[in-house]
């Protein structure tokens, strides 16, 4: 996805006025696996480590793409769909309010999960991270894919986006094959079709989650676990400049940390409580991080994490409210 992104506006313009940017209007890449892969190398993973499967339009902004994505080190395919444009989303941020996003369906729309498939097969991946929502054949055969990566050996990783044509309980059946997965609290209450947030969170892991990660915006983040280890954190403090992005900066964040961590072989039977909490953290920092400049990957770098985490890390984590639930 190609982001275009207008922030921190004084306002929105009324039907023919004028509002000048004042920072100005940018283009940058997006859409959840772009950022996330671009996060992963800036947080530390080696180039070459890190895949991209998907599609781009014959346009401009597809050759943005996939000439961005390759300088900065994210071994790509991607597939270009004829007459149809790249995936495209104009980002408009009026300074201390949320982002309204304007969103082009494109050629992600169009994403052949054969593609995918073929990738995973030749290389098979220590993690696949899936991002659904417009992905049309991809999102109808999400249970399909993921129940082969598992088949590979796989750590799944789920990531949401508002789903386009279908309701939001098409996630709900490949819940069964995902290890992790990451929505915010809004998406988790329409998934389960609950009203409160904790039912929702049980909801998404008795559908079979292992781990889900749930962000609540300036409110923070929680974390439950398929054991019925459920943690609530409070945010990190930063000025806040754009909001693009923070979500799939969480994600990298936890994978990066999963790596480094050697983690992935535990995921399986249950992290210890430590390692979540620790996971969350880290998570909520790297989303802290990418708000501080403008589009989704410009201030995800290792410096800007390690930098956070020594300046606010301890007191988030001791501050981790930890519950057991028993019905789990």
């Amino acid at each position: 996805m190609a982001d275009i992104i207008a922030a921190d506006l004084p306002k929105v313009s009324d039907p023919g006025e004028v509002t000048f940017a004042p920072i100005g209007i940018s283009l940058a890449i997006g859409g959840h696996p772009a950022n996330v892969s671009v996060g992963l190398l800036q947080l530390g993973i080696a180039r070459g480590e890190v895949g991209l499967v998907g599609a781009v339009g014959t346009d401009v902004f597809g050759d943005f793409m996939e000439k961005t994505l390759k300088e900065r080190g994210v071994v790509t395919h991607l597939r270009r769909v004829p007459s149809v444009g790249t995936t495209s989303d104009a980002i408009l941020v009026v300074k201390g309010e949320d982002r309204r996003f304007h969103v082009d369906l494109g050629a992600s729309w169009h994403f052949d999960p054969d593609e995918l498939l073929s990738v995973l097969q030749k290389e098979k991946p220590s993690l696949l991270y899936v991002a659904v929502g417009i992905c049309g054949r991809l999102d109808d055969r999400l249970a399909e894919v993921l129940e082969k990566g598992k088949g590979l050996g796989c750590v799944t990783f789920v990531d949401l986006a508002a789903p386009y044509g279908k309701g939001w309980d098409f996630i709900q059946g490949p819940l069964k094959w995902t290890d992790i997965f990451h929505c915010n609290d809004a998406e988790a209450m329409n998934i389960t079709g609950t009203g409160e947030p904790t039912e929702a969170r049980n909801g998404l892991v008795a559908m079979g989650a292992k781990m889900v990660f749930v962000t609540l915006g300036a409110k923070g983040a929680t974390v439950q676990d398929f054991r019925g280890v459920l943690m609530e954190q409070a945010p990190f403090r930063v000025n806040a400049v754009d909001p693009t992005g923070a979500g799939d900066a969480f994600c990298a964040g936890i994978i990066a940390e999963i790596m480094r961590g050697k983690l992935l072989g535990k995921i399986a039977a249950g992290l210890d409580p430590e390692d979540m909490k620790h996971l969350l953290t880290v998570g909520q920092a790297t989303g802290a991080i990418c708000t501080m400049g403008v589009g989704a990957t410009t201030t995800v770098t290792r410096q800007n994490l390690d930098r956070l985490l020594a300046s606010q890390g301890k007191e988030v984590e001791t501050g981790t409210r930890i519950h057991r639930r028993q019905e789990a």
